[in-house]
């Protein structure tokens, strides 16, 4: 999976019945199966083969497409983020095995993050494979550079266009930027520190009115809040989470100091640039200090307000009170800086529409999980991305090669 030319089977034969009038009825034995009038086939070596060039088509109902994202956000995702969340998940991969080696109670606890990175993992490297043995970028830049040409070429359409184009390109910078500093952050966070600052907001949340309580956090979620407190012990290795926090804390630590959050450094007595061995040191104090990884503890938790928590001596506890304010600024951050994004986009988007419909050109909309088609012909790709040529059809053979 996640490769190409992939190879997938997956199939599913479901057979309607009907009344013996031909039209739906409730079940009864005396019902038949329904034949239609008309149907696709499926193609086959004798009755109907399908050749290098026929037309083929597919039909789905994706969640969500990004395919009019700007060349620089392009850029960015293969050029830079997704390569470094490979290294990461990568990373992260070869720890986990190391640390749950010969641990059978270890192996089965981390199994679903182990499952949850490899697949994404894949997912990215199948990514980056066809990217790079395409041509999606400069195809988008120069569709980009017609569209600025465009919009410049008129002094309404400068008017119109022009701060968005212009704000729309800064705003993506300034995200990018942040996304550099702080990708680590899911890699390097003690999951008791996460359990913890979910309990505490909780408790910051249960101290308004239901309706004005964060998504998330109102009484109607209570039932998944306790859930995922409770199964934390079914995914919870110390050892492996110990090594994965000081791991990724020393490469987040090594980054330029002013890109470093001041609150996540403070809180745990961490010092820019300081070596896997030290911040493993310093962070061994916090696990000791906590009972969170106690089921019966951390349950307790639920029910607490917000002044016990800030009483409490627990070290991860202490921890998740003394970033919240922090966590809420960030939170603040990203929204306003979507909220930016968003209108700035959405006049980038009409530009877009008005440009290609100067042209007597459509622009289709992205999924959102409505009936989308996708169409195109039988054939194959020369070079593919590791050199090699990819023929229109692939074999069984090719399976067991993989």
């Amino acid at each position: 999976n996640w490769m190409w030319p992939r190879h997938t089977g997956d199939y599913s034969f479901y057979r309607a019945y009907v009344g013996p009038d031909g039209k739906p009825a409730e079940f009864s034995k005396d019902n038949k199966p329904y034949v239609p009038k008309h149907h696709l086939k499926v193609a086959s070596p004798t009755a109907s083969p399908l050749n290098e060039g026929d037309f083929v088509m597919v039909t789905g109902y994706p969640g969500r497409t990004n395919r009019h994202r700007l060349p620089t956000e392009v850029d960015f995702a293969f050029g830079w983020q997704q390569p470094a969340m490979v290294k990461a998940m990568g990373e992260a991969i070869d720890l986990i095995k190391a640390e749950t080696a010969g641990r059978r109670d270890g192996e089965i606890k981390m199994a679903s993050r182990m499952q949850g990175l490899q697949n994404y993992f894949k997912n990215l490297q199948g990514q980056q494979l066809s990217y790079e043995g395409g041509d999606v970028l400069p195809r988008k830049q120069a569709g980009f550079d017609k569209l600025k040409a465009w919009v410049n070429a008129s002094p309404d359409r400068k008017a119109r266009y022009g701060a968005d184009l212009a704000a729309t390109e800064s705003l993506l910078a300034e995200r990018q930027a942040i996304q550099r500093a702080e990708y680590l952050s899911n890699f390097m966070t003690p999951s008791l520190l996460s359990a913890a600052r979910t309990l505490y907001q909780l408790a910051q949340e249960r101290a308004k009115p239901d309706a004005e309580r964060k998504s998330g956090y109102q009484e109607r979620d209570l039932p998944r809040l306790k859930a995922g407190q409770q199964s934390l012990d079914r995914r919870y290795d110390e050892q492996s989470d110990k090594r994965l926090v000081a791991h990724f804390l020393a490469q987040y630590l090594a980054q330029p100091a002013n890109t470093l959050n001041p609150a996540w450094v403070d809180v745990f007595g961490l010092k820019a640039g300081q070596d896997e061995a030290g911040i493993r040191a310093q962070m061994d104090k916090a696990y000791a200090g906590s009972k969170l990884a106690d089921t019966a503890f951390r349950m307790g938790w639920l029910d607490k307000d917000v002044a016990a928590f800030k009483a409490s001596d627990d070290a991860f506890i202490k921890a998740a009170v003394a970033l919240y304010d922090d966590d809420r600024r960030l939170e603040t951050r990203d929204k306003e800086l979507a909220g930016k994004l968003q209108k700035a986009y959405a006049g980038v988007q009409q530009a877009m529409i008005d440009y290609h419909a100067s042209r007597g050109e459509a622009v289709y909309p992205d999924a959102n999980g409505t009936l989308r088609i996708s169409f195109g012909k039988v054939q194959g790709r020369t070079p593919g991305a590791d050199g090699s040529n990819w023929s229109a059809f692939t074999t069984v053979r090719g399976i067991p090669a993989k």
